[in-house]
């Protein structure tokens, strides 16, 4: 019995490990069709339950605090801003984050944050952060640097943040502070498909 479950676990692993692969390289993920022409609201109450697919630890940095079931967020935290953002936007129908940072989260302090949101139309909203689209937009200095169908990589010179597309739920880390931007662009790379596998193994059976 326990030769199968070990089998068993490594296999849904395995796929877990292909389908993050696929995302961030801009494959298909196996998950149902969005609809792309919806729409957004802008209640601050989750529509459904976002799991906790955060790392305990990302790149030795402890998790500092959990925001819970909270819609109104931004896509992409740390590189957003919502005040005065865009009034007209798109927003999250759900949404959780996570925040990550050495020491007393001091000025210079290494740091990241992930953010997990649900909405409408994943595919929508992917295109919408690059585009000022959603209900918060870009920080000055953001800009995109590279794209896949399912996933984005932005900078705004130091800090990087990668954000991916699973179905209707975005998966967004923001790395800062780790020593280089080469260095942030790793974490941000290395806990975005962590917790993109997260999400294909345990997506969110409302979204």
């Amino acid at each position: 019995m326990k030769a199968r479950t070990s089998t068993r676990t490594r296999l849904v692993r395995g796929a877990a490990a292909t389908a993050t692969a696929a995302v961030l390289a801009g494959g298909v993920v196996a998950t149902s069709a969005s609809a792309d022409g919806s729409s957004d609201g802008g209640s601050t109450e989750n529509a459904y339950t976002i799991p906790n697919y955060a790392s305990a630890r990302v790149a030795g940095m402890p998790q500092q605090y959990d925001s819970g079931q909270y819609a109104n967020m931004p896509a992409v935290t740390g590189a957003m801003a919502c005040d005065p953002g865009n009034p007209d936007g798109i927003s999250p129908v759900a949404g959780r984050q996570w925040a990550y940072y050495s020491g007393d989260g001091s000025l210079g302090s290494r740091n990241a944050n992930v953010t997990v949101t649900g909405w409408t139309s994943g595919a929508k909203a992917l295109n919408a952060i690059t585009t000022d689209g959603t209900q918060c937009t870009l920080q000055e200095g953001w800009r995109q640097v590279d794209s896949t169908r399912f996933s984005r990589t932005l900078t705004n010179g130091t800090e990087y943040a990668v954000v991916t597309r699973v179905n209707n739920v975005l998966v967004a880390v923001v790395a800062g502070d780790q020593g280089s931007p080469a260095a942030n662009k790793r974490v941000a790379l290395g806990e975005a498909a962590k917790a993109t596998g997260r999400v294909v193994l345990n997506y969110p059976p409302a979204a």
